[in-house]
């Protein structure tokens, strides 16, 4: 299927990770320059992600060859391999931004290394491709802190810093939302027709892919099973049927606000276009419906406000009740109905002194030589005068 003016194509490629045990068996795919082209799989274990890898220079094949611009990607020197490095930009799987550098160091990144950039000219160009992307947090922050979307975004942004003539995305709609769905929609489009870009989106069997790709190729068990423009796809009814089925769940997702990864995973989504089937969800009638692995989408439906929590009783005769009450007065009765109040706490016992270390003073009458005062450890202190007749 190479063509005279492809600038990607993929010869009677076989690639595993496992010896024995290819993913692609066989592949053979052209993308022709200032094309979109699309890759979808009809299969969860069709080797889309394998695919990037490969046409990416990132995974040699086991055989077969991968060529960019006639040039044969696994046999290039070293100064050809660095041209084709940033003539074709590649955004991975979850944005593979690398975690220790913030969002706007790893868009940074090819600036600084290939163009040498720096200063002022370098935070421009970096605030420009993040904004260009819709990238909308803070790019002073790590890749793990910022969300799913943030990462996605900032990873298209870095793929666009060297203006490549060949963008190849895994999983297009990962992790996006409607609005970024429009935004890219529109980005690619924009520099494929202004720039002449050409782009290899891989994607799930989302009939959105259409709006942008002019061809889309489907694989199933690792092989091309047809590669061409929408009708000639759904000229096979199992195509069809994938692309139909996906309708329900995908694009619904989408219109409700639901990332695309919940399409893109094994989690199953559940959709409720109406009152009727959400009540219908609501009241069981169908067990199979929602489960712990299941996501409830509201497609344009206000799901009823959930009832007013009841507030516990209280046990009044357990509660201990802090009452602001007004100054009482004589006149004032306080009723307690039903409440107990807590009794009052026992008298703290006094606190005995310690006499071998106080000073008493102890008023005595004039003592006779036949009268004793008896003084438990204490020795009472007498007059000068009584201490000079004391016998």
């Amino acid at each position: 299927m190479s063509g005279a003016a492809g600038l990607l194509a993929l010869e009677d490629v076989t690639c595993g990770y496992a010896p024995g045990a290819p993913l692609l068996r066989g592949v053979t795919l052209d993308v022709q320059r200032g094309e979109v082209a699309a890759v979808v799989s009809l299969d969860a274990s069709g080797g889309k992600s394998t695919l990037v890898k490969v046409a990416a220079g990132l995974l040699p094949p086991a055989s077969g060859g991968v060529r960019f611009d006639g040039q044969d990607v696994y046999a290039m020197r070293y100064g050809d391999d660095l041209r084709f490095r940033s003539r074709c930009a590649v955004v991975l799987e979850g944005g593979a931004l690398l975690v220790n550098m913030s969002v706007r160091d790893n868009v940074a990144l090819p600036l600084r290394y290939h163009r040498g950039l720096a200063g002022r000219e370098l935070d421009v160009q970096v605030a420009r491709l993040l904004e260009l992307a819709g990238f909308s947090e803070d790019a002073g922050r790590f890749p793990w802190q910022v969300s799913v979307r943030g990462r996605r975004l900032a990873a298209f942004a870095r793929a666009l810093a060297l203006d490549p003539e060949l963008v190849i995305v895994d999983r297009f709609f990962e992790g996006l939302e409607m609005p970024d769905w429009k935004r890219l929609f529109e980005l690619v489009l924009e520099l494929n027709t202004g720039e002449g870009v050409t782009w290899l989106l891989v994607s799930e069997t989302d009939p959105a892919i259409f709006q942008v790709a002019e061809r889309v190729a489907v694989l199933e068990g690792g092989r091309v099973l047809d590669y061409g423009h929408r009708r000639q796809l759904y000229q096979d009814p199992r195509v069809k049927a994938a692309f139909e089925a996906c309708v329900g769940e995908a694009r619904g997702a989408r219109q409700s606000g639901r990332v695309g990864a919940a399409a893109a995973d094994s989690e199953r989504i559940v959709v409720a276009g109406s009152d009727d089937e959400l009540m219908a969800l609501a009241s069981g009638s169908d067990p199979g419906a929602l489960d712990a692995e299941a996501t409830l989408v509201l497609e344009g439906v206000a799901p009823p406000p959930a009832p007013p929590r009841p507030r516990p009783a209280v046990d009044l005769a357990r509660t201990s009740l802090d009452i602001p009450t007004p100054p009482l007065d004589a006149e004032t009765t306080i009723v307690l109905d039903g409440v107990v109040p807590a009794a009052p706490p026992p008298p703290r016992p006094a606190r005995r002194p310690d006499l071998a270390r106080t000073s008493l003073e102890v008023p005595v009458g004039p003592l006779a030589g036949e009268e004793t005062i008896m003084i438990d450890g204490v020795m009472p202190r007498l007059d000068p005068e009584e201490e000079e007749e004391a016998p």
